[in-house]
């Protein structure tokens, strides 16, 4: 499907129920939150299903947004799913795969049967569905800028991976000048880290440290059997015989 396409579907459908996938992260979660709120702006009637495994962090981007059920004549959605596996365990305990009607995801391995609207030259799911919002003439607020913004910053590691373009970028513009508070989002996910994982970091490199005066004392050891070769490692490296 083209975007034409799928804009097209979403007009004419209602009733919506959106999918995110299994360990959710920023862009599935906020692909959904930015879609959901610009479907009630078009007076449709949009939810998201609950994920079990959406953490505190993310929680707040769905606030109002979740729903735990899926009604008979709902029109289910998934975004950033690239395939069956990664339906969420809520997902599956509905047997929604059964039930899905479209597909929206920017990976090339996508392999779901259903139409779908798949751009692998995005650098995140965000960037298709901010997309999809400016083809319906929805106008952005400031909660659906600060869940996209959301979904195109995980993905793209706060800009600094090799998949970020000069379309990224200008999505990103365009969720600025709507109102994303760029700040909070950028030091909740990127900047800041967790008790846990700053222990583990540390830990890492004292083990490092002490790895490596092992090295050194080792090699200290080296040279002092091997006088011929450490004097002529030294002349190669331009050490006096004294370093």
């Amino acid at each position: 499907m083209t975007r034409l396409e799928t804009a097209q579907m979403l007009r004419e459908h209602d009733n919506f129920i959106i999918l995110t996938h299994r360990r959710p992260d920023g862009d599935t979660t906020g692909c959904a939150a930015g879609l959901c709120l610009g479907l009630r702006a078009l007076g449709k009637s949009a939810w998201v299903l609950r994920n079990r495994q959406l953490t505190p962090k993310l929680a707040p981007f769905a606030e109002g947004l979740l729903t735990d059920a899926c009604p008979e004549d709902a029109t289910v959605i998934s975004v950033d799913i690239a395939s069956l596996g990664l339906f969420s365990f809520d997902a599956e305990a509905l047997h929604l795969e059964e039930r899905l009607c479209f597909a929206i995801d920017h990976h090339g391995s996508n392999d779901l049967s259903v139409p779908k609207l798949v751009e692998p030259d995005s650098a995140a799911c965000g960037e298709i569905i901010l997309e999809l919002l400016e083809l319906l003439g929805v106008r952005l607020t400031r909660q659906m800028a600060d869940a996209l913004y959301l979904a195109i910053s995980t993905d793209t590691g706060c800009f600094k991976y090799s998949n970020t373009t000069a379309h990224t970028h200008a999505a990103a513009a365009t969720l600025i000048a709507a109102g994303a508070e760029v700040y909070p989002i950028n030091k909740a996910f990127f900047d800041t880290k967790s008790f846990e994982a700053g222990g583990a970091a540390d830990r890492f490199h004292r083990a490092l440290r002490r790895r490596n005066r092992r090295a050194v004392h080792d090699a200290e050891i080296a040279f002092n059997r091997a006088p011929d070769l450490g004097g002529r490692c030294r002349l190669h490296l331009g050490l006096c015989p004294l370093d």
